[in-house]
Order: structure tokens, then C-alpha cells, then sequence
């Protein structure tokens, strides 16, 4: 039986040692680290002894309780006689005892920092390295000057370098991009761990603030010139126990040799301490933007590391010196002398340097490796090109780059193509040379590759040939393929004396009259010149009488009661001349270019107007038209108004035998009289066209606005005909129209891509805030959703209810309110209720970084930047509301939770709320200063304080400590300091949406 329990203990696997073992043998920790793998290892162990010393001390500040007298202050000696102050002494003493032994096996690690740093969280690092400061007592606060490295004690100079190694490498290590660990959900963790990030946040601060220090501590480092002895584990109990007032032998019980006894002092060479404190300076002044300083110290370590056999102090990473290295070659040439193999990039980087020696043949290297991209080489061929000294070594780079695109199976680019022409045969040997060199490692398929490219340079170019069959390339071809290509050289060379045969003939052949007929043709095409014009067509006819050149352009259509007159002129240059003038006429309106129009239309008319009297008043409309597009309506005078208002009236009310005008020009026709507030003049036209009847509802609609802004019959009117456009096609022919709801709907006036465009050539405010109005309401009806609202200038000029519903086709409507909103914008990009509305329709649609910026410019307009308190009328609470929605759902959290305070009444639960959001894309505490709410202020603290977050808690209360902000100033101070804060906070928002 006993043996059966023997052999169960026997197989029983060992446990894990508790770090509390530690404390109870002063041997086990020597043993422990001297296995081959211990569990826990030397870095899990300094955590848990770091992270449990500090729990004993935030134990010892709690249970702690202070005797005091009646007057508040402690009484002397009354903590010795309490018997918790004697459980405190138990507790400090233990935690030391646990920092003692974190130091001895960062001592067994030889102070690596590259493992200390890397394994260990950055508070841990921290105190443990002020640890070792502490008990080395090592001359932490004393000016640099006076720091002696040379005759200060070991153990405190490598205390002191260590420590400032350690928070320049930190301050670099941070400046890496990292992936954020989640943190630990798990149960037992210590509640230091839970902090770490807002620690972390605090430790970074005040060695950041202190870089200059740690860097000019190291810098001496750099000019000493002995060895220093590394603190052993022996060492640092020692050096703990002379700092608790008693030798090892007593507070052991045995002789101070029993702890590693059998470990010897390690000596760090002053070369490897100037190569590794020299890399680390390196690795800051890079971090700095430093590169002079920073090229300075790698080349001082690339001068010292062969020197450095079996490192004790010195750990560099080669691949990542090397990397920093080649980044301070443009600074300074720094000889590389770590034993890593160099890229092929660094290798040509290294060839620029030495007047690119060997660049030919890394080149030739890299086109079978292809470990260079091609923008690289693109750029060293653009380098070379510079220096005209090198135009054989250009020529060379080229050649390589060509080939290489041929390996890859890209076309080579025409300008290398285009030098075969003034290729010799020095040129010609050395690319058939770079074809054998690539061919020979290449594959299959790249071989193909290189051998199709050679045959199509010989085909094009003959003369290569020859030269390619007494190189090496041609051992890239087989026999039958060398036999098929000469066949093919010689059938080319027969055909090629025809075609110089053929072009010879051609160049003796004198230039015929086809050819003339061609260059004058082309001429007539593209001028635009009306007297330059009627001189081609001048000597075109006289070429060829009587023909017509009206088709030698498939463009050219004019209206078909113009052409029927024109055809019956008889005389072709007249007719070719008036229509070509028209559609040359109508191209540069087209293209915006109406002085070259007119002037194109006033040739015309001179031209006809002996000849046709129908003709001629037809010009005199397309001049009227053309006049109209380019006329800037704001700046028109009344004399001119009144004429254009004759020629407009003499336009629409042709006679019967009159050529009647055509669409685009009623339709400016209109368009001009609504720019112009024509009201009456349009409404007393008595001839009926859909441009007409449409004007006159809106002249009839706005002519007593914006006085009268209630529902009238007008409105209605314009309403019934816009609505009438939008009813879905497909209903209303298979008959789902109601018969009532058909008398209401009015006959379409005219389609909707036609009112739209109609709707573009407006200008005037009132017609197009009216129409907006219109086209907004009948939005939110369909739409039926009060959160997506959209503002209007006129929303009581509307009915309230829209006929038959779901007859509109919505989608349409909400297209052509966007269109129209564009267009208005488009005329006077500061109104600000067009700019609102459009912050609407954006908000609407979900475009929330749009509508923000719309909301932002129709204040902007309004306030001038913000300068005074932004008017209810334009911003109200649910603007406010809809704007801090839209940050929320940019995430842009702070600036919702400040947008809270802007509400008539303040909203602290959707403030809070904002402010408690971890994932934040604004200046988050940097805005704190735009708060003037004391209550979301002090849940700025409370929740800082919450998560431990130092900085941002400081902010909030230096924000609150504010003069201004006292709730015992009058209201005029406080209303004042809010307003302040309003318009500052709304400046910086539209400079962060705006880029103002």
C-alpha cells in the first residue's frame, strides 16, 4: 500500500513555484533559475514579485489609520504603540523584500534590456528600473555637468544609464505602430493591470518631458573611457539589505555567499558600452528628425561592433541597424559592416554612392530576382538623365529596364523603341548581351518572352540581324527557329523594295485637286471665323461649282423650317454660307463662347436679309437668344430691360406666316422675364405653349411674395401642375387614378426632364426659393417622417395633403429636390436657407458629414465666421439635435456631448453618454475648454478619475477652475462666458469641416 502511494507521489507532475515560495527560502530562487526552463520564467517572475509589492503598499495605505489629537494633528509615537502600525512595518518590509527580489533576477538577466523591455508592461519596467536607482542611490537629480562617470561607483553609473537607456528606447519603441491588446476579463488579475493604459499614458508624459536629460546623461556615457562591473544578484541583495540598515548574514541567517555564490561579477567592455548606449542615441535623434546626429552615432557603431565578439551588454538588432543605416546614407556615407546580406536595393543604393560602380551587372541581377519595383528603376533612369556626362551609362539603365519589362511580359515603352533608329552597333551588342545574360536563368516562358522581342527587333530593324547571330544571345534559339526567321527576313526584304518603290511614285505625283478640296474642307470644319468662313467656301466653289458642303459634317443639323427655306435659295454658296453659320452659331453656344455666336449669326443675317424676310427675323431670334445666355441679368439696366422686353414680346407673338421660334429659345424667353420680376408682362402674353403656361403659374405665385406667404389659389395651382408631372406613368394608363383625383391633377404642363431643365435656367431668389418650397413640402409628405423634415422658406404657402399619394412616384420627387436645391446653390452659394435645406436633404439621406457642413456654412454666412450668437431662425433645437446626431455618427463624440449644451434645455443623459465612448475621432480633451456647463464638467472628472486617465482629468479641471465659470457670477458674466465659448467652439468646427 505504501508503495502504491510512493508511486502515485512519484508520477504526480511538479506544480508550479508561488511566488510568495520566494519569500520563505532565500535559496529557492538561485535554484529555480538555474533549470533549464524554469516555470515561471525570469520575466513572469519580476511581474508577479513588482505587481504584488505593489498591492501590499496599496493594502498598507488603506488599513493604515493616522492617531491624531483633538486638534487634528498626530501625536508622536503613537503609531509604535498601535498594533496595526506594527502590521504595517510586516507589510512594508515584505514589499521591499519583493522589489529586492524582482532586481535580483533582473540581475540574473544581466540587465537586458531588450528582454526587459520587450516582455515587461512599461509601469512594471518603470519601477523596477527606479528600484534599482533607489537602492543604488544613484545621482538621479543632480545637474549633468556634475555626473562623473568615471569616477562614479559601478553599480550606480550602470543604474544611471540603464535607466535613461530605458526611456529614450521606450519613447522610440512607442512611436511604432502597434496592435492594441485587448484587456483582460479574466478573475485574480491584479487590479494595477486594469489601470495600466491610463499609467502608461502618465509614465510616457514625464520620460518625455525628461528626453533631453536621459540624452545628454548618455551622451557622457559616450567619453568614458573604462570598464564597469555589472550589478550580480548577490550584489543587489546586498545592496537591499544595506539599505534596510542590516547585512545579509542577519537577515538571512547565513553567511551572504549561500545566494548565487557559484555566479561571477561580469565586466561590460567600455567598446561594447559605447556601441550599445551609441545605437540607442542613434535610434532617438532618428526618432527626432536628427538625421545628422543620427547618422553620426550608427556610423560610431558600425565602427564598433566587429570589435565585439561575445556581447555581455550590447544587444542590436542587425537587421533593423541595417535598416537605419541605409536611411542615413543620403546624411552621411556610413560603412556597413554588420554581418547581414544586403538587398538588391540597398546594393544599387550603395552604387549611386560609389559613382554607380557595378550598376550594370546589379541590374542584371535584379531582372531575374525582381526584387526592385520598376518606379524605383524609373527613377534611376530619370537620375542618370541629369548628368549629361553619363549618356552611355543611361543608355545601358534603359536597356536593362526595357528587359526587364520584356521578362515580365509588359510592352517596352515607344521612346526605347524609337532609339533603334540611332542605335549602332556598340548599342546593338551590349542589348543582345543583357538578352543572354537574363535568358540563361530564366523560365520557360520568360525565354519566350525575350526571343519574341528580339525577332520583332530584328524584323523592324534588319541591320540587327547580323549582329544578333554572332553574339551569344542567338543560343537562345534553335536551329529551326534560326532557319524560319532568316526565311522571313528575306520574303520581308523583297516586299519592302515595293513599298519604297510605291512611296517614291507618290512622291512625284504633283498634288491633285482631291487633296486641296480635303485641306480646305478640314479649314471649314474647325473655323469659326464668319469672314474666314465665307472665303473657304469661296474657294471651295470655285473648285467644284454648285456643289453643297452643308454634309461633310454628320454633325450638322439645323431645324427643318430653316433648312426647307435655305434649300430653296438656289444659290449654293448663300445657302452654304447661312448654314453653316447657324450650325456653327449653335456649336459655340454649346460652348459657352456667345460673342463668337453672334458674331456668327449677325454674318448670317447680313446675308439674308434681302433674300428672306422669314429668315432674317429668325436670325434676329437666335441673336435675341444668344444675347439672353450671355447677358448678366444683375447688372441690367433699365433701358436695356425694356428693349430686351420689345424683342422678347415681338418673339413670342410671331404672325402667322413667321417662322415660329423654337423651344430652347421661348423657353429663355420665359426663363429671362421670371429673372427680371417680368410678372405682368408674362402674365398678359396671350400665346400658349407649355414654357408660357408654366411661366405664368409662377409669375402669378410670386409676384405678392414674400409679403404674402399663406395658401392661395396660386400656390395651389402650382402645386396641382407639379404635382400632375411626378404621377407614375404606368398607374395612371391602367386606370389606379381615382376619377376625383384626376380633376384635381391637371393635364401634365410638360415632362419632368423638360420642367427640370427649365427650372436650371431660372436665376431669380423668389422663383427658385418658391419652387424649392414646393418641390420640399410634397418631400416631407411622402416621405411622412418629422425626424427628416426638410426647411423651406415657404412651407404655409402649400396644401397640407397631397392627392392620390401613392401616384407620385417619391423617388422622382426626392431626385428632382436635390437637382433643384444644387441649381439654386449653384446661382448664390451663400443663402443660407438653401444652405439648410440642403444640410436637410443631406441629413435625410444619411450623408451626415455633408449636412454637418451645410449646417456649419449657413451659419457661418449668417453670423460672419461666427462673430455673434448664431439666430434661432436659422439653428433651433432640432437643428442642434440632428447636428449632434450627425457627430455621434461620425464619432465624433466630444463635439456631440458640447453641441448638448447649445439646447434650450441641456441634455446631460445623451452628454454623458457621448463622453463615455471609448472610440473618439475629434481633439477629445483639446475641446474641454469650449464646455461652459459645470455639470458636464464634474462628470468629466468623475469619469477621468474613473479610468485612471491623469491628463485628460487635469484638463477638465483646470476647465472648471475658470473665473468666469463660478455659478455665484451674475448672469450677465456667465451668459457672456457661454456665448464665448459657443462661438470659439463653432469657429473650430468649421475649420475642421469646412478647411476654413
Amino acid at each position: 500500500m505504501n508503495e502504491l502511494v510512493e508511486s502515485k507521489a512519484s508520477n504526480k507532475p511538479d506544480l508550479p513555484v508561488v511566488w510568495y515560495e520566494f519569500l520563505l527560502n532565500v535559496h529557492l530562487l538561485e535554484e529555480h533559475l538555474s533549470q533549464d526552463k524554469p516555470d515561471p520564467g525570469p520575466i513572469q517572475l519580476i511581474a508577479d514579485f513588482l505587481e504584488h509589492a505593489a498591492s501590499q503598499i496599496n493594502q498598507q495605505q488603506v488599513v493604515t489609520p493616522q492617531t491624531v489629537d483633538a486638534q487634528g494633528s498626530p501625536v508622536p509615537g503613537a503609531a509604535q504603540n498601535n498594533a496595526v502600525g506594527s502590521g504595517v512595518q510586516v507589510e512594508r518590509k515584505r514589499s521591499k523584500m519583493l522589489k529586492s527580489l524582482a532586481l535580483q533576477t533582473a540581475a540574473y538577466l544581466n540587465w537586458n534590456l531588450n528582454v526587459i523591455q520587450t516582455s515587461l508592461q512599461i509601469h512594471l519596467a518603470h519601477g523596477l528600473l527606479t528600484d534599482f536607482l533607489r537602492h543604488t542611490q544613484a545621482p538621479v537629480n543632480c545637474p549633468i555637468e556634475s555626473i562623473d562617470f568615471a569616477g562614479l561607483d559601478d553599480y550606480k553609473a550602470v543604474a544611471l544609464f540603464t535607466y535613461h537607456r530605458w526611456c529614450i528606447r521606450s519613447i522610440v519603441m512607442e512611436s511604432f505602430p502597434v496592435k492594441p491588446v485587448k484587456p483582460s476579463t479574466l478573475q485574480g488579475v491584479p487590479e494595477i493591470a486594469q489601470v495600466q493604459p491610463a499609467v502608461k499614458e502618465s509614465i510616457l508624459k514625464t520620460i518625455s518631458e525628461s528626453i533631453d536629460r536621459s540624452i545628454g546623461v548618455l551622451e557622457r556615457v559616450l567619453q568614458v573611457s573604462r570598464d564597469f562591473q555589472l550589478p550580480t544578484p548577490q550584489a543587489v541583495r546586498q545592496l537591499a539589505d544595506s539599505a534596510e540598515g542590516v547585512s545579509a548574514s542577519t537577515s538571512t541567517g547565513e553567511t551572504p555567499t549561500t545566494v548565487f555564490e557559484n555566479r561571477e561579477e561580469l565586466t561590460v567592455p567600455v567598446v561594447e558600452l559605447h556601441c550599445q548606449v551609441a545605437y540607442d542615441l542613434g535610434c532617438v535623434y532618428f526618432y527626432q528628425l536628427q538625421l545628422k546626429e543620427a547618422a553620426d552615432r550608427f556610423a560610431l557603431v558600425s565602427e564598433l561592433l566587429p570589435k565585439i565578439s561575445s556581447p555581455v551588454y550590447c544587444f542590436i538588432d542587425l537587421a533593423k541597424f541595417s535598416g537605419y543605416c541605409a536611411a542615413c546614407q543620403c546624411v552621411r556615407n556610413i560603412p556597413v559592416t554588420v554581418a547581414t546580406t544586403q538587398n538588391l536595393h540597398q546594393k544599387i543604393e550603395q552604387s549611386k554612392r560609389n559613382n554607380y560602380e557595378g550598376l550594370i551587372d546589379l541590374l542584371i541581377e535584379d531582372n531575374n530576382k525582381r526584387e526592385t519595383p520598376m518606379s524605383f528603376r524609373n527613377s534611376l533612369e530619370n537620375e542618370i538623365l541629369e548628368d549629361s556626362s553619363k549618356q552611355d551609362l543611361y543608355y545601358q539603365v534603359c536597356t536593362c529596364n526595357a528587359i526587364r519589362l520584356v521578362i515580365d511580359g509588359c510592352p517596352v515603352s515607344p521612346e526605347y523603341k524609337a532609339s533603334y533608329n540611332t542605335m549602332v552597333e556598340q548599342h546593338w551588342n551590349f542589348l543582345f548581351q543583357v538578352c543572354w545574360k537574363c535568358g540563361q536563368n530564366a523560365t520557360l516562358q520568360e525565354q519566350i518572352n525575350i526571343k519574341t522581342y528580339l525577332i520583332d527587333a530584328c524584323i523592324t530593324h534588319q541591320q540587327a540581324w547580323p549582329l544578333l547571330c554572332a553574339s551569344d544571345a542567338k543560343q537562345l534559339f534553335t536551329n529551326d527557329e534560326v532557319t524560319k526567321l532568316e526565311a522571313e527576313l528575306v520574303s520581308l526584304d523583297t516586299a519592302s523594295s515595293v513599298v519604297i518603290i510605291e512611296e517614291h511614285r507618290r512622291e512625284d505625283l504633283a498634288e491633285n485637286k482631291a487633296v486641296l478640296i480635303g485641306q480646305l474642307e478640314q479649314e471649314l470644319i474647325t473655323c469659326n471665323d464668319p469672314w474666314q468662313i465665307q472665303e473657304l467656301i469661296s474657294e471651295l466653289q470655285k473648285l467644284t461649282p454648285g456643289k453643297r458642303y452643308s454634309s461633310i459634317c454628320e454633325k450638322w443639323h439645323i431645324s427643318k423650317s430653316y433648312r426647307f427655306i435655305i434649300d430653296g435659295m438656289g444659290n449654293s454658296k448663300i445657302q452654304d454660307l447661312v448654314f453653316i453659320s447657324l450650325v456653327k452659331a449653335e456649336h459655340c453656344t454649346l460652348i459657352k463662347n456667345y460673342a463668337a455666336a453672334k458674331k456668327l449669326l449677325e454674318k448670317g443675317y447680313e446675308t439674308v436679309k434681302d433674300l428672306s424676310f422669314k429668315l432674317a427675323k429668325a436670325f434676329n431670334q437666335e441673336i435675341l437668344y444668344v444675347e439672353m445666355l450671355g447677358e448678366n441679368i444683375e447688372n441690367l439696366g433699365d433701358n436695356k430691360k425694356e428693349s430686351y422686353i420689345k424683342r422678347i414680346l415681338a418673339c413670342l407673338n410671331p404672325s402667322p406666316s413667321d417662322i415660329p421660334p423654337r423651344d430652347d429659345i421661348v423657353e429663355q424667353c420665359i426663363a429671362f422675364l421670371l429673372n427680371t420680376k417680368s410678372w405682368n408682362v408674362l402674365l398678359d402674353l396671350k400665346n400658349r405653349s407649355p414654357y408660357i403656361e408654366f411661366g405664368k403659374l409662377i409669375a402669378n405665385a410670386c409676384k405678392d411674395l414674400p409679403e404674402i406667404k399663406v395658401s392661395r389659389k396660386p400656390a395651389r395651382d402650382v402645386w396641382n401642375a407639379v404635382a400632375a408631372m411626378f404621377v407614375n406613368a404606368n398607374l395612371q394608363k391602367r386606370g389606379f387614378i381615382s376619377k376625383s383625383s384626376q380633376r384635381d391633377i391637371s393635364t401634365t404642363i410638360m415632362p419632368k426632364v423638360q420642367f427640370i431643365h427649365f427650372v436650371e435656367q431660372l436665376k431669380e431668389s423668389v422663383c427658385l426659393s418658391m419652387l424649392l418650397s414646393c418641390f420640399v413640402k410634397m418631400w416631407n409628405i411622402l416621405h411622412d417622417d418629422i425626424d427628416t423634415n426638410i426647411y423651406s422658406d415657404y412651407p404655409t404657402l402649400w396644401p397640407t395633403t397631397l392627392n392620390n399619394m401613392s401616384a407620385i412616384n417619391k423617388e422622382e420627387v426626392s431626385l428632382a429636390t436635390s437637382q433643384i436645391i444644387n441649381h439654386a446653390l449653384s446661382v448664390n452659394a451663400s443663402q443660407p436657407s438653401w444652405l439648410k435645406s440642403n444640410a436637410d436633404v443631406h441629413y435625410a439621406n444619411g450623408q451626415h458629414a455633408a449636412a454637418i457642413r451645410y449646417y456649419l456654412e449657413a451659419a457661418m454666412i449668417v453670423t460672419d465666421f461666427f462673430s455673434h450668437p448664431v439666430p434661432r431662425t436659422v439653428w433651433n433645437d432640432n437643428v442642434y439635435k440632428r447636428m449632434i446626431k450627425c457627430c455621434s455618427f461620425l464619432q465624433c463624440h466630444t463635439q456631440a456631448a458640447i453641441l448638448c449644451q447649445f439646447l434650450e434645455q441641456a441634455d446631460y443623459t445623451t452628454a454623458f453618454k457621448e463622453l463615455q465612448e471609448k472610440s473618439c475621432y475629434d481633439a477629445m480633451d483639446a475641446l474641454y475648454e469650449y464646455i461652459w456647463d459645470v455639470t458636464i464638467l464634474e462628470f468629466l472628472v468623475y469619469n477621468h478619475n474613473k479610468h485612471g486617465e491623469v491628463d485628460k482629468k487635469q484638463k477638465a479641471i483646470q476647465c472648471i477652475g475658470k473665473p468666469e465659470l463660478n455659478t455665484f457670477n451674475p448672469e450677465e458674466i456667465m451668459t457672456e462666458a457661454a456665448q464665448r465659448r459657443k462661438n470659439r467652439f463653432l469657429q473650430t468646427m468649421a475649420k475642421h469641416y469646412l478647411q476654413v
